[in-house]
């Protein structure tokens, strides 16, 4: 399955709506100030998850940035898609150990829009057997229950941070099941992409 990215994604205006959603996140936190981490609940709206060091929310896509999605997803895929939602997510050392093995999404997804909102360091995003740059505002589209995904090793500093936010699109009328896919981490499926993974960090040795 191909990989597109796309530069300069949002508007300004855009962007100001995104930000005032963000803006109105409650990060779940005990009385001593501690984060709550995920529960599994499908209630939560925030969660923290310490394995993956990062804070995720989902929300309703605004109809001006569902509309932005929509015509970039048709602007590359021939079929009739719909915008299914959106998920911001922040990783952070604050919030654990941030990471990214490579995985399946197993979900209904068909394609999925994973864009960059803001960053203050480098971390390259995997797609099979190659790794893409990300600069702030641009995208990676492809499939997620085709195209194995994962971040390369890195190890966070205090105060950096990656933000990002996945919108998926589906099929219009299709509704695949795709949770055969959720294989464990260490599947022989990833094999090869998890040495490519690894082999990054030699390189740079």
């Amino acid at each position: 399955m191909s990989v597109y990215k796309v530069n300069e994604v949002f508007s300004d205006l855009e962007l100001e709506i995104l930000y005032e959603l963000i803006n109105s996140i409650v990060i779940p936190i005990n009385q001593d100030g501690s984060y709550i981490y995920e529960t599994g609940s499908n209630e939560e709206i925030c969660t923290v998850s310490s394995s993956l060091g990062r804070l995720q929310a989902s929300f309703m896509t605004p109809p001006i940035i569902c509309d932005k999605i929509f015509s970039i997803g048709q602007s590359i895929f021939t079929q009739d898609l719909v915008v299914s939602g959106m998920t911001y997510v922040e990783y952070n050392k604050k919030y654990g150990t941030p990471n990214l093995p490579p995985h399946f999404d197993g979900d209904a997804s068909s394609f999925i829009v994973n864009y960059q909102l803001s960053s203050n360091t480098d971390w390259d995003i995997g797609v099979d057997l190659k790794k893409y740059n990300m600069e702030d505002n641009s995208a990676l589209i492809f499939d997620p229950n085709k195209n194995i995904h994962w971040r390369t090793h890195k190890e966070f500093k205090d105060n950096e941070y990656v933000k990002m936010i996945f919108f998926r699109l589906q099929i219009k009328g299709q509704l695949p099941d795709n949770s055969s896919l959720r294989y464990s981490l260490d599947h022989e499926a990833y094999k090869k992409v998890n040495e490519f993974r690894d082999s990054l960090i030699s390189n740079h040795l």
